[in-house]
């Protein structure tokens, strides 16, 4: 993974912490089923982004 997304104004961001972020919100947001399912489409290291419950 990138080490810095580059945004078109501002700071750079951190990957990781934008993605933790992302997958925050999906945890909250999203039904139980349906995570499941898109988890089990992630790759391993997305995986281990996700929030622990």
């Amino acid at each position: 993974m990138a080490r810095e997304l580059k945004t078109p104004s501002g700071p750079a961001v951190d990957p990781e912490a934008a993605a933790r972020a992302v997958f925050g919100v999906l945890a909250k947001k999203v039904s139980e089923g349906e995570l499941q399912g898109t988890l089990g489409l992630l790759p391993k290291e997305l995986k281990e982004l996700w929030p622990k419950a």
